[in-house]
C-alpha cells in the first residue's frame, strides 16, 4: 500500500529543494565573481606625482597626502551586471574615501575560459584621528541587481608620520677641540628609515651661535648644496670622512627622513649644535694591541719661533671596545722633553656614576675640564667632551709649540679586546700647526711599538 503524501509535504519538498539550488546557483555565481587588490599609487613630500606600490601594507603620510588604491574585479558570469564598490564598515575617523572611479563597474556576459577584468580607482586621505601603525581596510564589490553577488578584499594600510626633532649626543652644541674627523652620534628615531646630516662652517668665527651659516633648512634632496659636507645613513651615527677645516667653528645638523617628510628642525631644540675644531690633528688609524701599548709620533709648529702652548689640550679620538682598559699619556719628546703626563688611567664607575665599559672615546683632555670618572655614559662615546687630565697639562706651559710630541696609549687588560686610534689633536692658547714630519722622519700617521 502506497503511503499518503500531503500536499503541504510535497510544498515544503519543493521550497527546500528551490533554496538549494538558489544557494547553489547563488555560491557558484559569487565563486565566478572575484575582488583583489592590484596596486596603490603613494603620494609622499618626496613624490607628489605619486609612486606605484605593488606590495602591501602600503604607505600613506598622515596629513595632506593622499594614496590611490586600484581594485581589480574579475567576472564570470553569463550575464549583464552593476557592481558597485563600497568600504565595510566606516572608516572614519582614521580614513575618509574621496571617491571611487567608476561607480557602478559595468560587468558585461563572460564565461570562465574568457573572464572580464575591471580596474576600480579609489582614493583615500587619512582622517582627523590617525595613529602610526599599520590598519585592516575592507572593501567590497556588491550587484546592483543581485544582492547575492558580493566579493571583498583587505587592504593592509601603514600610517606614517614625519619622523620627530633629532635629540643629539655627539657632538653637544659649544664642544671644542673636536678632531676633523669627527664621530656623530644621536638618538635614533623610530618613524625614521635614513638620516640627513649636514656640517657647515659658520660665518662668524668668534662663539657663534645656531644658526651660523648659510645652511638651508630641510632640505629633500640628497646633494649637499649650502652645506660644506652631507651625508645620508640608516644607522644613528657617523664618522665624518672628509677632514673639516682646523681651529674652525662650525654648525651640524642631523634630520630623520621617511617617505612621509623628514622632522622639522624648526622645532627642535637646539637645532644646530655649534662646534669648534681643533688645531694640529693627526691621522692614526694605528692599533691598539690587546694586553700591549702603541706609541705614536707626530710634530707641530708654533705661531713664532720659540713660543710657548699655554693651556695645552690634547684631543684624542679612539675606538676600542672598553675604554676603562686604556690608559693614555703625553710627552714632548724634542727640542726639549717634558713629561710624559699622564692623561687618562683606566676610568672606572663611581658611586652614582655609569662604568667607562662602553665603547669609543672622543675628549679633548684639558684642565679644568670633567672628571674623567664622572663623565662616563652608559651610550656610545662612552665618555666626550671637556675632560680632566690625571695629571695637569700645564706641565707643558714652558714648552716651545713647535717639535715633537708622542702619545702612547696602553691596553692594560688582556681580554681579547684590541682597538685603534683614529684621530688626536694639540691645541693651545698661542695656535699650533700640524707638520708632515717628525725627528728622523717618521711621518705624522705613524706610531711604533
Amino acid at each position: 500500500m502506497a503511503a499518503f503524501v500531503s500536499p503541504k509535504s510535497l510544498l515544503t519538498v519543493f521550497v527546500g529543494l528551490v533554496a538549494a539550488t538558489a544557494g547553489t546557483v547563488a555560491t557558484a555565481q559569487s565563486s565566478n565573481f572575484q575582488l583583489t587588490v592590484d596596486r596603490a599609487i603613494v603620494y609622499t613630500p618626496f613624490s607628489p606625482n605619486g609612486v606605484p606600490d605593488v606590495q602591501q601594507p602600503y604607505t600613506m603620510c598622515s596629513g595632506e597626502y593622499p594614496i590611490q588604491l586600484r581594485l581589480k574585479y574579475v567576472w564570470r558570469n553569463a550575464f549583464v551586471e552593476q557592481v558597485y564598490t563600497e568600504p565595510v564598515g566606516t572608516l572614519f575617523p582614521n580614513f575618509f574615501v574621496q571617491g571611487v572611479s567608476p561607480n557602478p563597474a559595468a560587468m558585461p556576459v563572460a564565461s570562465v575560459g574568457t573572464p572580464y577584468t575591471k580596474f576600480v580607482d579609489v582614493g583615500m586621505i587619512t582622517g582627523p584621528v590617525n595613529t602610526a601603525g599599520i590598519k585592516t581596510v575592507t572593501f567590497r564589490g556588491r550587484g546592483a541587481f543581485n544582492s547575492a553577488l558580493t566579493a571583498t578584499t583587505n587592504v593592509l594600510i601603514e600610517t606614517l608620520f614625519p619622523p620627530s626633532g633629532t635629540r643629539y649626543r655627539e657632538i653637544k652644541t659649544g664642544t671644542v677641540d673636536m678632531p676633523l674627523r669627527p664621530w656623530f652620534g644621536w638618538t635614533g628615531d623610530l618613524s625614521a628609515t635614513t638620516y640627513r646630516g649636514d656640517i657647515a662652517r659658520c660665518d662668524q668665527q668668534t662663539s657663534p651661535t645656531a644658526p651660523c651659516s648659510q645652511m638651508a633648512f630641510e632640505p629633500l634632496v640628497t646633494t649637499c648644496e649650502d652645506s660644506d659636507y652631507c651625508w645620508v645613513t640608516t644607522p644613528n651615527y657617523h664618522q665624518t670622512a672628509q677632514a673639516l677645516t682646523p681651529s674652525t667653528y662650525y654648525e651640524y645638523r642631523v634630520l630623520g627622513r621617511n617617505v612621509c617628510g623628514i622632522n622639522a628642525e624648526n622645532f627642535t631644540t637646539h637645532p644646530r649644535p655649534v662646534f669648534k675644531t681643533a688645531q694640529a690633528c693627526f691621522t692614526s688609524g694605528g692599533q691598539i694591541p690587546d694586553g700591549g701599548s702603541a706609541t705614536f709620533n707626530a710634530a707641530t709648529l708654533g705661531l713664532n719661533p720659540g713660543s710657548l702652548v699655554p693651556n695645552l689640550r690634547l684631543t684624542v679620538h679612539a675606538n676600542h671596545p672598553r675604554i676603562s682598559d686604556l690608559r693614555i699619556s703625553l710627552t714632548k719628546t724634542s727640542p726639549v722633553v717634558f713629561g710624559p703626563v699622564l692623561i687618562m688611567d683606566r676610568p672606572s664607575a663611581v658611586v652614582g656614576g655609569a662604568a667607562c665599559d662602553g665603547p669609543r672615546l672622543q675628549a679633548a683632555f684639558a684642565d679644568g675640564g670633567a672628571y674623567a670618572n664622572t663623565a662616563c655614559t652608559t651610550e656610545e662615546p662612552v665618555m666626550s667632551g671637556r675632560i680632566a687630565p690625571v695629571q695637569a697639562m700645564s706641565a707643558f706651559a714652558p714648552a716651545e709649540g713647535a717639535g715633537n710630541w708622542q702619545i702612547r696609549i696602553e691596553d692594560t687588560v688582556a681580554n681579547g679586546l684590541a682597538g685603534s686610534l683614529v684621530e688626536w689633536c694639540l691645541s693651545a692658547d698661542v695656535p699650533l700647526t700640524a707638520t708632515d714630519f717628525v725627528e728622523p722622519l717618521i711621518t705624522r700617521t705613524g706610531f711604533e711599538d
